[in-house]
């Protein structure tokens, strides 16, 4: 849903309205309560504001979103609902909490006093509060006042409701990522509830510092996210940020599991399939009971989404408040540390150089060049300016031209990957800029040492050694990759200035067609460009792929047999008996 460029403006409803809303909600007919809310929100109401003043929206107090945006997770109404009703209550829940930030700002919408968790004061007593003020509001305004923020539903659900029984926001975020790994139909519906909450935070934060930037008061730390944080609260340390890194790299473990257990009772049962009572909601996802799944190594895309807006989110209000508990390179160092450690794949897919879906360039430079600093050789010399994005000059010198500081297959993986995001995000940047001859050979240099270094790894047995083959191949690739974008960025800069001499005509060399691959593989290759590759070309790639992929199947099977002496007897049985069938033939 697009952004509107300015918010409408927020009015109450009126008592009299709010109590038949309350009473659709206590006598179960959510929906119609919702339905009526939808209508308030988009509709407004009708004033004799003069024409073309802005649209406005009704809302109610903050109570009821806390109330809504409970429905819309609750597992009563979504993996554990009785009826088609319930479960489509959950779904108007969801649409209407998505209207919100679309709509209307959230400082005037009500969200930041309804998501709060519950402080230590009991049940009972916070009760007593809210009903004292119903009272002395109702003898006070009459039938048209407006509802106080603190009236109370009498509704199964607001008494179970998430901001009581999560312990925090980052219990929920540790929890929904490990259900993105063992109970996905769970996933299914925390991921659509942390997406609308990472939108509301992150325009809270905007909200604030354009207010800030305008004069106005609009401290950080009160926002959403900062009261998540505990910005305000005095000595909390670095012990909620390491909370948060905890919960943002959640995999599903049996340590992550004990830290961030289900937010309710039985969140995770279903209905079983002989229960024909029960309604079963439609999901896409089934869950599976089989760790050796491949895919639970893997939390798919959505999970890299969420990971990669709250690191995006807990970097900027470091940036925005120097008043937090954690400085902005001790943050750095904190979430490098977890992505360091993650499994191959998901440390690839987080440090990405790429135009979308990616972390900012500047965070991702910051971090990519932490984790370099920590797996790369000693004798590297330490960046001088790390804040900033390096530059050939100092990537030829500080990055390029090391192995890892073990003979780890791994380690020098993960820092060949590490130092390719930091060459691709230096050409990304620079595009009309081609590699000095210093680039070149430190490039050439580094891929020499890590080959050197890991030629006498010690292969694992079992299956950390097929791991450890696939580390090499990675290697292999990533040094081919960087290889080919030096020669697509020099074809690049060549054609651009051929085009300025000539007149814009560019022809395709015989000798180009690896910078073509690469730019096709790379996704950087101008719209103009692809025109211009012939048939023939075509046809060259199409073989030089073959016989690279050749090579790398020729050079897994050398280093197979090379570690597995005793599969040679077998291979001359099977030659034996090949013979054999043949001349019987």
């Amino acid at each position: 849903m697009p952004r509107p460029c300015e918010h409408r403006v927020v009015l109450p409803i009126s008592f009299a309205l709010l109590e038949n809303i309350k009473i659709y909600f206590e006598e179960n007919l959510s929906n119609d309560a919702l339905d009526l809310l939808h209508h308030l929100i988009i509709s407004g109401k009708r004033t004799t504001a003069p024409k073309g003043s802005r649209a406005n929206s009704v809302l109610p107090p903050a109570s009821y979103l806390d109330l809504i945006s409970t429905l819309a997770v609750h597992p009563r109404h979504t993996t554990y609902t009785k009826s088609r009703d319930d479960h489509r209550a959950a779904v108007n829940a969801l649409g209407y909490l998505q209207l919100l930030p679309a709509l209307v700002s959230v400082r005037d919408s009500g969200m930041g006093q309804a998501f709060r968790f519950e402080d230590g004061r009991s049940a009972d007593s916070q009760r007593w509060e809210r009903g004292t003020k119903r009272k002395a509001m109702v003898a006070l305004g009459g039938s048209e006042a407006v509802a106080f923020d603190d009236d109370v539903i009498n509704h199964p659900i607001a008494r179970d409701s998430v901001w009581t029984q999560a312990k925090d926001f980052w219990h929920i975020v540790g929890w929904a990522i490990n259900c993105a790994v063992w109970h996905r139909r769970r996933w299914e519906y925390w991921q659509l509830w942390l997406e609308f909450m990472v939108l509301v935070m992150k325009r809270d934060l905007e909200e604030r510092i354009a207010l800030r930037n305008a004069g106005g008061e609009g401290r950080l730390e009160e926002s959403i996210l900062g009261r998540f944080l505990l910005l305000n609260e005095a000595g909390e340390g670095r012990q909620v940020w390491k909370r948060a890194a905890k919960a943002i790299f959640a995999d599903g473990e049996e340590r992550a599991m004990n830290e961030f257990p289900p937010v309710w009772r039985e969140e995770t049962k279903i209905p079983k399939e002989e229960d024909m009572e029960m309604y079963k909601a439609p999901s896409i996802y089934r869950d599976v009971e089989d760790p050796s799944k491949d895919w639970l190594a893997r939390t798919g895309p959505g999970v890299r989404d969420l990971r990669i807006r709250l690191i995006t989110l807990l970097l900027h209000i470091t940036n925005q408040t120097p008043s937090t508990s954690i400085s902005l390179d001790s943050l750095s160092d904190l979430l490098a540390s977890h992505i360091t450690h993650l499994p191959y794949p998901i440390y690839t897919s987080l440090l990405r150089a790429s135009p979308l879906d990616t972390l900012p360039p500047s965070s991702l430079s910051t971090l990519t060049q932490t984790i370099s600093s920590w797996l790369i050789d000693h004798a590297a010399p330490a960046n001088p300016e790390p804040d900033i994005v390096p530059t050939q000059e100092i990537l030829a010198t500080c990055f390029l031209p090391f192995a890892a500081n073990t003979s780890s297959l791994e380690d020098n993986a993960r820092l060949s990957w590490a130092v390719e995001v930091l060459q691709r995000m230096y050409f990304d940047a620079h595009p009309d800029t081609g590699p000095t001859r210093a680039f070149v050979k430190a490039v050439e240099a580094g891929i020499a040492a890590r080959a050197k270094h890991v030629k006498y790894a010690k292969v694992r047995t079992g299956v950390r050694g097929e791991e450890d083959e696939g580390f090499r191949v990675q290697l292999l690739e990533s040094s081919w990759r960087m290889r080919v974008l030096i020669e697509a960025v020099e074809e690049g800069v060549g054609r651009r200035k051929g085009r300025g001499e000539e007149g814009g005509e560019v022809k395709v060399g015989e000798g180009n067609e690896e910078g073509v691959r690469a730019k096709i593989f790379l996704g950087i290759f101008d719209d103009d460009g692809v025109d211009d590759i012939e048939t023939e070309v075509r046809q060259r790639l199409e073989r030089r792929i073959r016989e690279l992929e050749a090579e790398v199947a020729e050079l897994k099977r050398g280093l197979w047999r090379e570690g597995r002496k005793e599969l040679e007897a077998l291979s001359d049985f099977r030659l034996d008996v090949k013979s054999y069938i043949w001349k019987e033939r």
